[in-house]
């Protein structure tokens, strides 16, 4: 079966998307990296909830999972979980690298962004990001658009347009309120 350059271009975009949400899916509740201890001072930042991924092409492609995500944007901790709380995947990142793990050996990279391009096919998915969203601020990375924030009832929506042959990409996060809780109560 013959396929027109256009519909190679969609099928090489959607293989980039869905690999990058399987690696997501992948990520494995195992130790972690041999991060640096954090400074006393240092309270890092820890959120729970659900996230979806919409691919805007036709059709539509959708997916979600629920989430665990600590640390900061420069030392990070994502476990991707199922409903029930199984840890499928993770993956964590600090300024000496980063590191995949599931049910395989782990995969070792320089970066969070040289992981997110390796493992989904060239393209840096910011998913240190995540910390700034879940903020109400925009990322570090301009591709990326903070388009809607609401702190009460706790949803963010991101979006990436369609640029050249990358589909258009949505991801909508919800969180549980136990991260305002935490930060209401004075610390010394």
């Amino acid at each position: 079966m013959n396929s027109s350059p256009r519909s190679r271009a969609l099928g090489v975009c959607l293989r980039r998307v869905f690999g990058f949400m399987w690696v997501l899916l992948l990520v494995g509740g195992c130790t972690g990296l041999p991060i640096a201890q954090q400074s006393a001072h240092v309270h890092p930042e820890e959120w729970s909830g659900r996230f979806s991924v919409k691919v805007l092409t036709e059709p539509t492609r959708h997916w979600s999972a629920a989430f665990l995500l600590s640390g900061s944007a420069m030392n990070g901790r994502l476990s991707i979980q199922t409903p029930t709380g199984q840890v499928l995947r993770e993956l964590e990142w600090n300024a000496d690298g980063a590191v995949l793990r599931g049910t395989n050996e782990p995969r070792i990279y320089d970066s969070v962004d040289a992981l997110s391009k390796a493992e989904f096919g060239g393209e840096e998915l910011p998913l240190a990001d995540l910390f700034f969203w879940l903020q109400g601020q925009q990322g570090m990375h301009p591709k990326w658009k903070l388009e809607r924030f609401d702190p009460v009832s706790r949803r963010a929506q991101v979006r990436r347009a369609a640029q050249g042959q990358s589909a258009g990409v949505e991801l909508r996060l919800t969180w549980t309120a136990d991260h305002l809780a935490r930060h209401e109560t004075p610390t010394e």
